[in-house]
């Protein structure tokens, strides 16, 4: 059977059909073997117990018989057998050393101690006449010499015997097999009707319809497969809602900016002095940049959320983060901010992709820059133990406690700050943070003053 995605689609149905005939098909020609061997067994007990009677009515009449054993010799019992049956049974009385006394001599000589005294033994031997099964017996008059009597007979009938019997029973497996099957499918068939009525309810739905499927009245075995459903289609159902949510957000927050623009623009358009067309120009600017701003941060959150993992490999924290405060320094010295960093001697890794990693830390810097006051203080650093981690550390007037949790929605900031921005930056840094099961946390600073960003990676693992 091909494994789920590849190849075209298989009938369930059909599976279960190939599993049964598969085996049906090596079973026939064996059952057909066993069938003959039992039939066999049933017929070599009757008359392997007739030979044996006949052996022993053949050497009673011997035991009566005179002790010289005179020729001729006649034996009633085994002549009444003839006259019976359809296959004649044959007999021969022989002297241990192989000299024929009476009976048939086509009847082969037992091998030495093949017979004893008392008991008949039975054997199955081929000669040119056929097929043999003979009773071998001692016996011999009171006082006269011991002698070896045999009686035998072909293998015919009971070769027919078991023909019939073993046609019976394939007769019998001929007319089960197939009820039995048919019931088989039948009930197969019976058993899919919840996957059929499944199909129907999803071809029914609307594509925009993310309804859980019912669970109730199905069978158990689909009950996981059902529920595993369902608990996906929360996830695209949540995906889109929050996709919907980001588009409509994004829409308003690009509106106010390019509202902005094309107002200043026609500010500017009308402007009466070369002072006021420069300074509509500056707004103007100013406007792009924001602009341009929020479509990389947008197109950063897009990325973070839709980044693959074969593009992962080992990222030095120490460098991405030393990238990340030497592309704000700028913004830092523009506010006189003084900006530290700091990381262990030693490399600190972890297995992601650089670009993310870096634009985790752009994000985490760049925020404490805009929002620590001029002349404050912004530290990075890296750590190596007992994980790796990275933070930022600002000592500005911190995050209310109302806040902590809410400054990482999209499109979130915090009233009263006065700090230009998107409320994209935390969002992006907890979407890539969660894409490698790395955490991020905020708390007060070290002082108890500003606020303290932590991401922690796992062991071993972005």
């Amino acid at each position: 059977m091909k494994p789920f995605g590849e190849g075209g689609s298989r009938s369930l149905l059909h599976d279960v059909v190939d599993w049964m005939l598969a085996p049906l098909a090596v079973l026939w020609p064996v059952s057909i073997a066993v069938s003959y061997a039992i039939g066999s067994a049933l017929a070599d007990g009757p008359f392997d117990r007739e030979l044996s009677d006949f052996a022993n009515a053949v050497s009673e009449e011997i035991r009566r018989a005179p002790p010289g054993l005179g020729a001729p010799i006649r034996f009633p019992v085994l002549e009444r057998a003839r006259s019976a049956t359809a296959d004649p049974m044959f007999a021969q009385i022989s002297k241990p050393s192989g000299e024929l006394v009476a009976g048939d001599a086509f009847v082969p000589l037992p091998p030495v101690d093949a017979c004893v005294r008392g008991s008949v033994r039975l054997r199955s031997v081929t000669t040119e006449e056929g097929d043999l099964r003979i009773a071998c017996e001692l016996s011999g008059p009171e006082g006269g010499a011991t002698v070896i009597v045999q009686v035998a007979e072909f293998l015919d009938r009971r070769r027919e015997h078991a023909t019939r019997v073993t046609l019976m029973m394939m007769g019998a497996v001929l007319v089960f097999v197939p009820i039995v099957s048919g019931l088989a499918l039948l009930a197969i068939y019976r058993g899919l009707a919840p996957i059929r009525r499944l199909r129907e309810e999803i071809a029914s739905r609307d594509p925009s319809d993310l309804r859980p499927l019912p669970v109730e009245g199905a069978p158990a075995e689909m009950e996981p497969l059902l529920k595993s459903v369902n608990v996906q289609m929360e996830r695209v159902r949540a995906n889109l809602d929050s996709q919907r949510h980001f588009v409509a957000d994004a829409a308003h927050q690009l509106r106010t900016p390019l509202a902005a623009l094309k107002t200043q623009s026609q500010l500017a358009r009308g402007a009466q002095t070369l002072e006021e067309a420069s300074a509509r120009l500056d707004r103007i600017a100013e406007s792009a940049d924001h602009v341009s701003h929020l479509a990389s941060q947008l197109l950063s959150l897009a990325r973070a959320d839709d980044a693959k993992a074969d593009g992962e490999r080992a990222v030095n924290l120490e460098v991405k983060m030393r990238l990340a405060c030497l592309h704000r320094s700028d913004a830092a010295i523009a506010k006189s901010i003084h900006l530290a960093f700091e990381a262990p001697d030693e490399p600190v890794t972890v297995m992601g992709d650089p670009d993310l990693v870096y634009e985790m830390f752009l994000n985490l810097v760049d925020n404490a820059v805009r929002y620590t006051p001029e002349g404050g203080e912004v530290t990075a650093r890296v750590l190596g133990t007992p994980a790796p981690a990275a933070e930022v550390e600002d000592n500005g007037p911190g995050v209310p406690d109302a806040d902590r949790e809410m400054v990482f929605e999209r499109f979130h900031r915090v009233l009263g700050s006065g700090a230009p921005g998107s409320g994209l930056g935390l969002s992006i840094v907890r979407s890539i943070a969660a894409r490698y099961g790395a955490t991020v946390s905020l708390s007060p600073g070290r002082e108890g003053r500003g606020a303290l960003f932590r991401v922690a990676f796992p062991p071993g693992k972005p």
